[in-house]
């Protein structure tokens, strides 16, 4: 039987707050149409969305969704340029218990951000090898609810347990049918009880518990 263990990015192995809200903020420093600017706290508050939905968010509601798209296109390609050579902080031992479950399990990535964002992730923490296929909405145009389903059937998995932080991916997969871990340390909190653990140390143990039953 093949077991996969599908990862959420932020919020469940890295904070990329910080980055992200500068580079942002570099794109919309030069934009025409206003001035406006944006906090880590916004941020915070709008990871795990799709970057056109963030955009409809943050924007004035004065401009036309082709000017909030255009806009939304030059921050994502002023972060994606950045963090290429700015690297955000993964967790707290991310990296080796990633390594550690690689060992008994398939290793995957469902994220709901943009182009080029996973893959500076596995540039900067050398996981490339560990992660057996990923996929995100800034390749796909889907839900993350469709991009889990897509990566099972791709990967011909048995069985599958998902590890986010929000309730937004709690809801992904109570749709796509996939069992949810909650990363307590991370940005939400799902809307009815799930395993939760509170540290990435505590997954092994909770994947096993989740797997059992």
């Amino acid at each position: 039987m093949k077991t996969g263990i599908i990862f959420d990015v932020d919020g469940t192995l890295m904070d990329a707050t910080v980055e992200v809200t500068h580079a942002w903020n570099l794109a919309l420093a030069e934009t025409k149409e206003f001035n406006i600017s944006i906090t880590r706290e916004d941020i915070m508050r709008f990871m795990g969305h799709p970057s056109y939905t963030i955009g409809d968010m943050i924007l004035p509601t004065s401009l036309s969704d082709a000017q909030k798209r255009e806009i939304v296109d030059r921050c994502l390609a002023s972060q994606n340029v950045y963090q290429r050579t700015h690297s955000s902080p993964t967790y707290e031992n991310v990296i080796p218990v990633i390594r550690e479950l690689k060992k008994s399990y398939n290793v995957y990535i469902v994220s709901n951000c943009p182009h080029g964002y996973i893959e500076n992730l596995l540039l900067h923490t050398g996981l490339a090898d560990a992660i057996d296929d990923y996929e995100y909405h800034g390749r796909t145009g889907l839900p993350k609810r469709d991009n889990i389903k897509l990566i099972i059937e791709r990967n011909g998995i048995d069985k599958a347990v998902y590890v986010g932080d929000t309730d937004a991916d709690y809801l992904a997969c109570k749709a796509a049918g996939v069992p949810f871990i909650h990363a307590a340390y991370g940005y939400g909190t799902p809307s009815e009880p799930t395993p939760s653990i509170k540290r990435f140390d505590d997954l092994p143990k909770k994947i096993k518990e989740v797997l059992a039953k």
